[in-house]
């Protein structure tokens, strides 16, 4: 079985036995923790079970410096309905990310506020009254300045996001947990 996904995360089916007669003992058995303890880095990972999207099982997340990875087992929610079979086809899922400290940014904010200012300047100068300039001010700041501010800045964005170049170590990171299923799944 080969990985599926390209530029976001890897996703891989695979069938693991089950000794659970009921769904809340699925996710309990050591099969699950087994597949972190294979990885060949050895990480502090964060289990949790979640159940999002029509999907259940677990998610595990570790943190190095910027990097976060994320490895998940998940089932269809409708399998669930269900009491579980003695094998089980699970979506392994992962995948590793730059964790960014966001800031703030104020480019769009100022233009939309530019705009508005223009807009009500536009408005006293045609000797608009009091209730037309404030119209007018309010559609610089939302339709006009949002707009122009997205066109502007998409482009920005989409170059900051080529330059940051790929998050340091994804590949090894997917190799090991290939590695780690096909392990399992012999």
């Amino acid at each position: 079985m080969s990985w599926s996904g390209h530029g976001a995360a890897m996703k891989k089916k695979i069938k693991l036995p089950n000794t659970a007669s009921e769904w809340a003992d699925v996710l309990e058995q050591p099969i699950f923790q087994n597949i972190v303890d294979r990885l060949a880095t050895k990480r502090s990972w964060e289990i949790e079970e979640v159940v999002e999207a029509g999907e259940t099982g677990w998610v595990a997340r570790a943190h190095e410096g910027a990097t976060v990875y994320t490895l998940s087992l998940m089932v269809d929610e409708k399998v669930t309905e269900t009491p579980p079979s003695p094998i089980i086809e699970w979506t392994v899922e992962a995948e590793a990310e730059r964790h960014e400290k966001r800031r703030p940014s104020i480019a769009l904010p100022v233009i939309m506020l530019t705009m508005s200012a223009l807009f009500a300047g536009l408005g006293i100068k045609l000797g608009a009254s009091v209730g037309v300039v404030i119209l007018m001010a309010a559609a610089g700041v939302f339709p006009v300045g949002l707009f122009l501010g997205i066109i502007l800045l998409h482009p920005l964005a989409a170059r900051r996001a080529r330059k940051r170049g790929p998050v340091a170590g994804r590949a090894e990171f997917l190799k090991e947990v290939d590695a780690a299923v096909v392990q399992i799944d012999r």
